[in-house]
Formats: C-alpha cells, sequence, structure tokens
C-alpha cells in the first residue's frame, strides 16, 4: 500500500513539473514576451524546475528514486541553459539566485557559480560605462 501511495505521488509530481515546464515554456512564447521580463521569467522558473528535478529526492520531491546520472546531467544542462536565457533577457536578480532554495540543488556547481559571476561582472561593468 505504502510503495503504491509512493509511486502515485511521484507520479503526480512529475505530472505537475511537466504542466509548469509546459506553462512556462508557453509564457516565454507570448506575443510581447520577448520585450519583458515574461521571457527571463520563465526561463528562471524553467532553471528552477530542472534544478529540483536534478536533485530528485534530496529536493523532497516524493520521488521514488534519484535521478539517472545521465539524467542528472541532462537536468544539470537545463538548468544553466536557462538560467543563461534569463539573464539574457534581462534578469539580474542574481542575490536572490544565490539564495533562491529552488537553486539550493545546483549551488555549489562549479559551472553555476561560474554563470553567476561572469553575469555580475557583465552587469556591474554596465552599470560603470
Amino acid at each position: 500500500e505504502n510503495e503504491r501511495r509512493a509511486v502515485a505521488q511521484n507520479d503526480e509530481t512529475r505530472r505537475r513539473f511537466e504542466e509548469g515546464i509546459e506553462a512556462f515554456e508557453r509564457s516565454g512564447r507570448a506575443p510581447g514576451a520577448e520585450d519583458s521580463m515574461i521571457l527571463a521569467r520563465a526561463h528562471y522558473n524553467l532553471a528552477c524546475i530542472h534544478s529540483l528535478l536534478s536533485a530528485g529526492k534530496k529536493a523532497r520531491l516524493a520521488e521514488a528514486r534519484d535521478p539517472a546520472p545521465e539524467e542528472r546531467a541532462r537536468q544539470r544542462r537545463l538548468v544553466l541553459e536557462h538560467l543563461e536565457r534569463s539573464f539574457e533577457s534581462g534578469y539580474e536578480a542574481f542575490d536572490h539566485a544565490r539564495e533562491d532554495p529552488d537553486l539550493a540543488p545546483v549551488r555549489g556547481w562549479e559551472d553555476f557559480e561560474a554563470l553567476l559571476a561572469a553575469w555580475e561582472r557583465r552587469k556591474s561593468g554596465e552599470k560603470q560605462d
């Protein structure tokens, strides 16, 4: 009974994450999104979802098991890709990204820290000009 309940909960969690991914992807394609923070926020939220998916049980997602190494690597790539696109679209809340609980699973990754540091330097350089 407990195993069946855990599998059902895992399926529901996955379904909700997939719905969230679809919703954020749609919002990023909405008319006018390229001219607003809608696109930046959509990519930021997609990065958060993929961060949580990369962590499996560690993110308390009711996962029956942790993701396989290749799935974790795919999620990691998607986190970085969506963060980069968020920053390119104008998201500048770097302090929030460093403290966001949804990004906790990726904090400490060398490439995550390097991405944030590069964008912080880039934005501080733009403000000095």
